[in-house]
């Protein structure tokens, strides 16, 4: 039974592993999973307020950088809520 906790570098090294299993290509790594997080939870209308807590930021503008740029551009673009 592990005694100790994971080091950033191991859980890093787990997740490329497994990134490159499913084909993958890139870096992957911790930040790979937080930025996705926020990326699909924002894309799903969940409340910043609540993504903010959820990934510990403290400010919007914080997790807002984590938001991949298709998603990005949605809390920028005032016409992105107009109806088609």
């Amino acid at each position: 039974m592990r005694t100790t906790r994971l080091s950033r570098r191991a859980i890093a090294d787990a997740i490329a592993t497994r990134a490159s299993a499913m084909g993958l290509a890139g870096d992957w790594g911790g930040h790979s999973l937080r930025r996705g997080f926020a990326t699909e939870a924002y894309a799903r209308g969940n409340p910043e307020l609540e993504i903010m807590r959820h990934g510990r930021w403290r400010a919007a503008s914080t997790m807002r950088g984590y938001l991949e740029e298709g998603t990005r551009a949605r809390i920028t673009n005032p016409s992105s809520n107009l109806g088609t």
